[in-house]
């Protein structure tokens, strides 16, 4: 477990075991089918303009994989510098951003105490892409926001996923992605979870 600390908020990065990423994006396909829309879509509780938007099954959700998670958490609750939490998933979904001008925008997840966002898949020209498409942030990269504007300081931190990367950082910093630039055709997979203490 890695930190990042652009502000306030600590922000922790680590690696998704490779097999944890195919079981993942097997289950999010399998959920995110129009067939088990009427058991899985997620879009009415989320705020995302996201087209396919799909909780994970109760298989996934008592997975090794999710409990990969969860220890990913609590050792960053503890690599913050913080005391030892124990916790669990309180929420799960896939964003499938297919189209450019889908976005999420700014929000927080007040519920949980920590909010977490790992990459499965992302277009084979997302880096290059979104380097040459910088207004008021990166279309499709995570953006993150804490403080007010005052001389000399940031307020906006910008990250660029790779696939296998997994963030965690407190529910209640602010983020969004933007809307992705229209040479991107491909999908931006993602998935996240929220934690509670358990």
């Amino acid at each position: 477990m890695k930190l990042q600390m652009p502000f306030g908020p600590r922000i922790g990065i680590t690696e998704i075991p490779k097999d944890m990423i195919h079981k993942f994006n097997v289950n999010c396909e399998f959920v995110s089918r129009p067939s088990q829309a009427d058991k899985y879509d997620n879009s009415s509780n989320l705020i995302g303009q996201i087209k396919s938007q799909s909780k994970f099954n109760a298989p996934m959700l008592n997975s090794k994989y999710v409990q990969w998670c969860v220890q990913q958490a609590e050792e960053f609750v503890t690599t913050a510098g913080f005391s030892p939490m124990k916790l669990k998933v309180q929420t799960a979904w896939y964003n499938r951003m297919m189209h450019p001008q889908e976005y999420n925008p700014q929000h927080i997840h007040p519920v949980a105490v920590l909010t977490s966002v790992g990459y499965l898949k992302l277009p084979s020209n997302f880096t290059e892409a979104i380097q040459d498409n910088k207004v008021n942030g990166i279309g499709g990269g995570l953006e993150l926001f804490y403080g007010e504007n005052t001389n000399f300081s940031f307020t906006q931190s910008t990250i660029i996923p790779s696939v296998g990367h997994y963030f965690i950082f407190p529910s209640t910093l602010r983020h969004a992605v933007y809307p992705m630039p229209d040479t991107i055709t491909e999908e931006r997979r993602s998935f996240s979870i929220n934690f509670e203490p358990a």
